[in-house]
């Protein structure tokens, strides 16, 4: 009879709760190491591969491109090169929306983990793009403009903290969650359109 408290690790049976740190274990151990033993199992026909992939995409920039279980992030930072800023807010903006809509439905907390871990990298995508954005709007006055947007992002934050909270007050957590979920890709979506407004001075 097996256990309900195990699972399988390899050919043999663990318990539940020790999985996932023996899994991160496997992924430490050759993390250091991985373009090596792709270059040695491969004679360096992955590197070449790679290439052949990115030039199949014909990804133009304000498109967009999701790599998913890309090894070292090889192939997401050449699709990055390809779609440009306005493909990687969209990107954001999708990811966004997958990610906290999937928290909405998920029907154990540990599918949450990695829906957690997909939001940081929607952050990213548009956190950062925008703010490289708002560098360039005003060149001569760097600072002043990270200053300003910094300010400007943090009092979003603050006041979106605020709106979700009476949010969940009144509609609960589930319609709150994927309400915030269609406002992350709309955002995207407005930042692909007007991007491109925010010329330097």
């Amino acid at each position: 009879m097996t256990d309900e408290r195990s699972t399988d690790f390899g050919f043999q049976r663990v318990p539940w709760g020790d999985k996932a740190r023996r899994v991160r274990g496997v992924f430490d151990s050759v993390a250091g190491s991985y373009d090596l033993m792709n270059d040695l199992m491969s004679a360096g026909a992955h590197r070449l591969w790679k290439r052949f992939t990115l030039a199949l995409t014909n990804l133009r920039p304000g498109q967009h491109a999701l790599d998913v279980a890309g090894g070292t992030g090889d192939l997401a930072a050449g699709l990055a090169r390809q779609v440009g800023e306005r493909g990687l807010v969209v990107a954001g903006g999708a990811l966004g929306f997958i990610a906290l809509t999937a928290i909405v439905l998920s029907a154990d907390w540990m599918y949450t983990v990695p829906c957690t871990i997909s939001l940081g990298i929607a952050f990213y995508l548009v956190h950062n793009t925008v703010q490289t954005k708002a560098t360039e709007v005003a060149p001569d006055s760097r600072a002043s403009a990270i200053a300003l947007y910094a300010s400007a992002w943090g009092a979003g934050q603050a006041l979106g903290a605020a709106a979700a909270g009476a949010a969940v007050a009144f509609i609960g957590y589930v319609p709150t969650i994927a309400g915030f979920g269609l406002g992350f890709a709309l955002l995207g979506l407005w930042l692909r359109y007007n991007l491109r407004r925010l010329r330097p001075a």
